[in-house]
């Protein structure tokens, strides 16, 4: 298995894609909490697509709490 870090952004994009998908299905309420994280981890609102490749580790730590809902 590869180490986190060395994923390629698309792997991270996917992930966080498919995460987001499973959470808001599970719970209309948790796309608000994501949309926290994301405001907590990077400064300001944005949504998981407007996340660029130079983020990579942010996002990283976006999908690592996204886990956890």
């Amino acid at each position: 298995k590869k180490e986190e870090n060395d994923r390629s952004f698309e792997e991270i994009q996917d992930e966080g894609r498919a995460l987001w998908t499973k959470l808001v299905e599970e719970n209309p309420a948790n796309a608000q909490k994501v949309m926290k994280i994301v405001e907590n981890i990077f400064g300001h609102q944005m949504k998981l697509s407007e996340i660029q490749e130079s983020q990579k580790d942010l996002f990283e730590l976006v999908i690592a709490e996204m886990r956890t809902l």
